[in-house]
């Protein structure tokens, strides 16, 4: 693979992986063969000291995630930080510890600025299937409630449980009151150095569906809704592209390319990417102990070397492709399970 000119690594956006309990566990999630236990937290001292560090290099906005980070039992405390501090959060929830009506008391009292709520199922019946969870009134009550709050729209994973059903989770994130929808391709997760595909939709087939039931997508949520561009956008029908640029029905090129973010587990490693957490590229406490030390760690020429390889160019036919940036040769994690030739016409 060739490579991309390299920049300076300066982060204007972190993800806090507070937590790694969840109340599904969704059977595709990339956190289902990490190894940790899922009692671990994020202790407070570590949020608070993580959350000086990314103050301090100009970092704006945190994502806190999880696991399910509803179920953190400093949420509320580090939000109260957060809000004095001036920095703006989202959390990314299933939503269903909404539903329990002492906590949505206390949590709208001191909110996050804004929420990603991800949709795992239309039914009790998938709901089963996709996680080990049979809460489905909960959930319902937990998302109409987000919606309502919020004014926020609705995240689904198109995988190989849920891909049959993704007309049906549409019109079910509708009619909880979701203000859009935005369909995630499942990505090949990476642990226990193996990539692992057995929930990722084959390409092909993938590309296949999704256009052919695009009208009726279009039909359920009025046109809002966006389509998470993980494959090269030259392997998708021209024309099929045009359109969803055009309705601007189309978000690509992650922060890993750009390297504008960067990602804290509860212990204080750090990864490039969620999908990588197994993998820490260093420590707090160990290889940084603050704003500056960890910028010189990010470009280390260890570090850098690491950036460079993983989000090489997958063809030399993308270093001179108009749509690059808007494309970024798909999800690199892509590329550890699927071969880019396969993907890329006219691959080189």
């Amino acid at each position: 693979m060739s490579t991309l000119t390299t920049t300076a690594i300066k982060p204007c956006c972190a993800w806090f992986t507070v937590n790694h309990l969840c109340n599904l566990q969704c059977r595709w999630c990339y956190g289902q063969g990490q190894s940790v236990s899922p009692s671990s937290n994020m202790d407070m001292k570590t949020a608070m000291n993580l959350l000086t560090l990314s103050q301090s290099i100009g970092i704006g906005h945190i994502t806190i995630i999880g696991g399910e980070p509803t179920l953190w039992p400093h949420l509320i405390e580090f939000n109260q930080l957060c809000a004095q501090s001036k920095i703006k959060t989202t959390i990314v929830t299933n939503a269903i510890q909404f539903s329990d009506d002492e906590f949505w008391g206390r949590y709208v009292s001191c909110s996050n600025d804004t929420v990603s709520v991800s949709i795992k199922a239309h039914s009790a019946q998938l709901l089963q299937s996709a996680t080990v969870s049979s809460r489905y009134a909960p959930m319902v009550k937990g998302l109409c409630r987000a919606f309502k709050q919020f004014s926020v729209g609705a995240s689904t994973v198109y995988n190989r449980i849920c891909a049959e059903y993704i007309l049906d989770i549409a019109q079910f994130a509708m009619d909880c009151g979701a203000r859009r929808l935005n369909i995630s391709p499942c990505t090949p997760a990476f642990f226990g150095g193996k990539s692992h595909v057995e929930y990722v939709v084959e390409p092909a087939v993938m590309v296949k569906h999704i256009v052919s039931i695009y009208p009726k997508l279009v039909k359920i949520t009025g046109g809002k809704f966006s389509l998470a561009m993980k494959l090269p956008l030259c392997f998708w029908p021209k024309d099929f592209i045009d359109t969803l640029v055009g309705n601007g029905q189309i978000t690509s090129s992650c922060q890993l390319r750009q390297r504008a973010g960067i990602v804290f587990d509860h212990d204080g490693y750090v990864a490039v990417c969620n999908s990588l957490t197994d993998c820490p590229i260093g420590k707090y406490g160990v290889d940084f102990n603050d704003g500056n030390s960890l910028l010189s760690h990010l470009n280390s020429p260890l570090v850098t070397k690491l950036y460079d390889r993983i989000t090489s160019y997958p063809s030399t036919k993308c270093v001179d492709c108009e749509k690059f940036d808007m494309c970024g040769g798909g999800c690199m994690m892509f590329w550890t399970s699927f071969k880019p030739q396969d993907c890329i016409p006219g691959w080189k």
